[in-house]
This record gives C-alpha cells, structure tokens and sequence, in this order.
C-alpha cells in the first residue's frame, strides 16, 4: 500500500479548496505539506500534511503556534508523535476509473432526486433543515466546489460536496451525510454514486478519506483503501 505524492496533493488541495479562505498560503515540498488559513477555519489555522519521510521536517518547520498534523502513512497503528495528541483517523481511499464504480442496485426509488445547490436561499432552507452546516453559503459559487443535497420528494434526506482544482483530473468527496431515519437503506451508497456519476464528465479519478462507518460502503462501490490517514493537534503549550 503505497501513497503517491500525487495523489497527497491531490487530496490536500481537494481539502483546501473545502477549506479556503482570503490569502490562504500553502508551501508545498516532498513528504510535506504547510497550509496557512487567512483566517481561522473552526480551530484551524496551521495544518500540516506529511508522509512518514515527512517526519524529520516536524521539528524544524512546524509552527510554534497549535496546529494539526496528519500523517499519511501505509501502517494501521497510529505512531506516537512527541508534543502531539491523536485527533482522529481515516482511511484514504480512492476511485481510480469511473469503470470501476460499482453501480447500486439495493436503493431503488423513483422519489429520490439528486440536487446541486446553486441557489443561496436553498442552502439556507436545506441548512435550517438538518441544523447543521450541510451547504457552505460561501462556496455556492466558488468555482471547483460543487455542493448536493438529496430530496425524498420535497424532504431533504442527505447531502455531499465534491471539490477539485483546476489542473487535477482528481477530485475530492466528501461532507457525505444521511439523515439518520434513512441510513441502513443502501442511501449513502445512492448519494455517492449519483454524485460521482454528475462529476464524471470534468474529472477521471476520486478521492476521500472515510471514516470506519464509511469504510464499507466505499469498498463497495469500488473504492480501494490507499493509506492511513491519522490526524494529531499541537496544545500550544506543547514544546
């Protein structure tokens, strides 16, 4: 199990491109990674993306200030990182072709429609729904970000986001969601799906990083795991 530097850039721009803000600043070199937000996005500011290779440059080029650090790596165990604490954990996961999307055939309804948020009232209504941040109202039209939201009739029942650069045929899914009184139906394999077949025309290969609840319905849709995604914060008292 290998992760290319490809395919790391790939996923981190797909993130940043989510993540976005005025004068965000990314310096990028083998193994390693720096994103500055222009401002804070949640408690981030400071994140680093690194590969096992990438660890030796921590001490040095790491900021002072706390910041989040994920290491991508082919080993299941998360390694202990001095001054860090564990965060969270993902695979990295990735849809080479389109020919190998495994089509649905469990979730069959002819209510179910697949809407992209276009509108900024919409994704008002669509968040005061779920009362949750389910569409970014900031990102409506900002372009390589495309935000959807699945409709039993008129009832929102789930949502996702796909975002990619301009010079990458790869893009990154993710913010997949479902409400809880539709999961375990074959829904979240029906949203991902719909939403890599409307991106199929502009892009060639996916990427995401799945948490363990997910896992399994990627695979099925013939996604293959790539590597371990464990993801540290710095306290800044940490020295």
């Amino acid at each position: 199990m290998n992760i290319s530097q490809e395919a790391l850039h790939d996923f981190v721009w797909g993130l940043i491109a989510c993540r976005y803000t005025h004068r965000t600043t990314v310096k990028e070199e083998k193994n390693f990674i720096h994103v500055t937000y222009g401002y804070p996005v949640g408690d981030r500011r400071h994140e680093l993306f690194i590969t096992p290779c990438g660890l030796r440059k921590v001490s040095k080029k790491a900021p002072f200030s706390p910041h989040y650090l994920t290491l991508v790596t082919s080993r299941q165990e998360a390694p202990q990182l001095y001054s860090y604490y564990l965060s969270s954990s993902h695979y990295l996961m990735i849809l080479e072709d389109i020919a190998e999307l495994e089509l649905s055939t469990s979730y069959k309804s002819s209510s179910m429609k697949l809407s992209e948020i276009t509108d900024y009232t919409e994704g008002q209504e669509v968040n005061t729904y779920f009362q949750l941040n389910a569409v970014n109202l900031e990102q409506i039209e900002q372009e390589g970000i495309n935000q959807y939201v699945m409709y039993d009739h008129l009832t929102p029942v789930g949502f996702g986001r796909i975002s990619s650069t301009r010079k990458s045929k790869r893009a990154c899914l993710d913010n997949i969601y479902i409400d809880p009184d539709y999961r375990k139906q074959g829904l979240g394999s029906h949203l991902c799906e719909k939403i890599i077949l409307y991106s199929a025309p502009h892009t060639t290969s996916w990427i995401l990083a799945s948490s363990q609840m997910g896992f399994s319905i990627y695979l099925k849709l013939g996604f293959r795991n790539t590597a371990y995604l464990f993801t540290y914060k710095k306290r800044s008292n940490s020295t």
